[in-house]
């Protein structure tokens, strides 16, 4: 479950006879989404997605949803650097440290992202392994690290539909994150294919 800000928290939910239940309530005003996630072959994807507004009127259009720093963006010219900037921005909204670009997290984001345009696939593993194992590939290791990855028509579009997931949103808040790469590809039809590769401290 997302509130309009913050981290995402998990519902106790049950599954029985085709049937997903579950209750909970919103602790303030705004946006909520709720959603199901599944572990499908190339990683957790959202399955059922719900959206509740508490003591608040629905947008006409999804484009009045934005997400937490969008407004960082605007005017960059290097679009990995722009969606950095926004996630800069959403962290700080949050009262957590901003991360630190890595070189090394930008190569392998990039060739992740690059595996996804040829494959015309958006997931955490298109035939290149899975996020941990690419790290451990490139000669890095950290405690803990989390991947983003979008195909949207613009890079604001693609960090708002990131801000908007769950298992997502839960990587770009994450306190004990320190560094990050970020990629993003043009497709030949003028959308983005965007990962962002997250890590506690690389040693």
């Amino acid at each position: 479950m997302l509130g309009p800000t913050g981290e995402p928290h998990a519902v106790p939910t049950s599954f029985d006879g085709g049937r997903v239940r579950a209750r909970f309530a919103t602790d303030r005003l705004g946006a909520f989404t709720v959603q199901v996630v599944a572990d499908v072959a190339n990683g957790p994807r959202p399955v059922l997605e719900a959206k509740v507004f508490a003591d608040t009127d629905p947008p006409r259009s999804d484009s009045q949803l934005g997400g937490t720093g969008e407004e960082a963006g605007a005017g960059a010219s290097d679009r990995a650097a722009a969606l950095a900037g926004m996630v800069d921005a959403m962290r700080t909204f949050e009262r957590l440290p901003r991360l630190a670009r890595d070189t090394r997290l930008d190569a392998i984001a990039r060739a992740h992202a690059l595996r996804m345009k040829e494959a015309q696939t958006v997931g955490h593993d298109v035939g290149d392994g899975d996020p941990a194992q690419r790290l451990t590939d490139a000669g890095l290791h950290a405690k803990e690290m989390g991947e983003n990855v979008a195909h949207a028509q613009s890079v604001v579009l693609a960090h708002r539909a990131l801000y908007a997931s769950v298992s997502h949103r839960e990587n770009l808040l994450r306190a004990d994150f320190r560094n990050m790469g970020v990629a993003v590809l043009d497709g030949p039809d003028g959308s983005v294919w965007v990962a962002e590769v997250f890590s506690t401290p690389l040693r």
